[in-house]
């Protein structure tokens, strides 16, 4: 990934833009892969759409996407495609789940 800040090497675990299913979401960055890798296409409406018909117990999303626009407002105009991983403390979903990253 090659954004404002320079090259990132994203590794196994790492995501990128999900900013885009929280908010309206410009990429900042272009992403080139250096070897054979899976992409996965999410429509942010109908992903919002679904998971909003829900009770989620566990994890709810409504509840990590304000905490994800709080995070994003907090940052200011240093954003990124890259995960926030590591850099917050808001209510990701837990791996025990079936959420993995």
């Amino acid at each position: 990934y090659i954004g404002v800040d320079g090259a990132h090497r994203l590794e196994a675990d790492q995501w990128i833009a999900e900013g885009s299913l929280w908010m309206r979401w410009m990429h900042h960055g272009t992403l080139v892969a250096e070897t054979e890798s899976k992409l996965c296409f999410v429509d942010a409406q109908q992903f919002q759409e679904i998971s909003g018909q829900f009770n989620h117990t566990q994890w709810d999303p409504r509840v990590y996407a304000r905490e994800f626009l709080d995070l994003v407002k907090m940052r200011g105009g240093d954003l990124t495609d890259l995960s926030l991983d590591g850099e917050h403390d808001i209510a990701r979903p837990k791996e025990d789940f079936g959420f993995e990253r």
